[in-house]
């Protein structure tokens, strides 16, 4: 048998490179890893689609294009913070006050939520990365 190469319609998705605004996306996905740099810590991997936002640059539709976030156990940038905030229904400064204690994040899956899409650069290619999430109103 010879040797088969497919490329799916996601696997294009995810070469397209946002333009920085906001987004609608869903959830599809939430899930724990291992850190990469860190053996001892782990990450929550949060999969997102778009379902509502600007045109790519190409004029084409943003809906489908997937992003994903990795949210480190030991350091919890603004991303993450904006992240428990909208999916908590907490404010951003409840949570500096309080914090927050969510169990069963994997729930979440389907639910939508809004994130402001900047551009990035890792290992020489363009990646969409949120840099701050709302909650869906």
């Amino acid at each position: 048998m010879g040797l088969k190469f497919t490329v799916t319609k996601e696997d294009v998705l995810r070469t397209k490179v946002l333009k920085p605004g906001w987004y609608t996306f869903d959830i599809k996905d939430i899930t724990e890893e291992q850190s990469k740099s860190d053996s001892e810590s782990n990450n929550i991997v949060v999969k997102l689609v778009v379902t509502d936002g600007a045109k790519l640059p190409s004029g084409s539709p943003s809906t489908g294009v997937p992003v994903t976030m990795w949210f480190s156990e030991k350091f919890k940038g603004e991303a993450a913070i904006s992240f428990a905030a909208a999916i908590s229904g907490k404010t951003m400064k409840e949570i500096e006050e309080t914090g927050v204690d969510m169990d069963n994040v994997e729930n979440l899956k389907g639910r939508k939520i809004k994130g402001n899409v900047e551009n990035g650069e890792y290992k020489g290619k363009a990646t969409n990365t949120v840099v701050r999430f709302e909650a869906v109103k």
